[in-house]
């Protein structure tokens, strides 16, 4: 999984700029709903089996992630922001606090602190689904 967000980190660096001009249009939704939304959020609290956030592996998937969150926030702005509230929030089943804190994490936050926000999120999870 690392090496994929790698790619989609470099591709998200060179095609979508921090303004409003795209090199290929329609990439920043793309990476928005599906690096950012899907991959990053969803399919970390969708794993089966789930992932223990206590493994040495899992913190290591969840800073890659969080710079990836941290990335896309970057290229999208309040457009992620929203993303993460009205679309993967709600269909990750978040409460709305842990979605605010999520997007808060994303959006004013260094990596490692996405990172643990991330992790908490997946205690959390994993505490509701027992």
């Amino acid at each position: 999984v690392p090496c994929v967000l790698q790619v989609y980190c470099r591709l998200i660096n060179e095609w979508c700029s921090s303004g409003n001009v795209e090199a290929i249009p329609g990439f920043k939704r793309y990476a928005m709903e599906h690096l950012g939304g899907e991959a990053c959020v969803l399919g970390l609290l969708r794993g089966q089996p789930p992932l223990d956030p206590r493994d040495a592996a899992t913190l290591a998937l969840l800073q890659d992630l969080a710079g990836a969150l941290k990335l896309v926030n970057d290229k999208c702005g309040d457009d992620f922001a929203m993303h993460l509230l009205n679309v993967v929030a709600p269909a990750a089943g978040l409460p709305t606090a842990l979605a605010q804190q999520l997007v808060y994490a994303v959006r004013s936050l260094e990596v490692k602190d996405i990172r643990d926000c991330l992790r908490s999120i997946l205690q959390q999870a994993g505490q509701a689904a027992k």
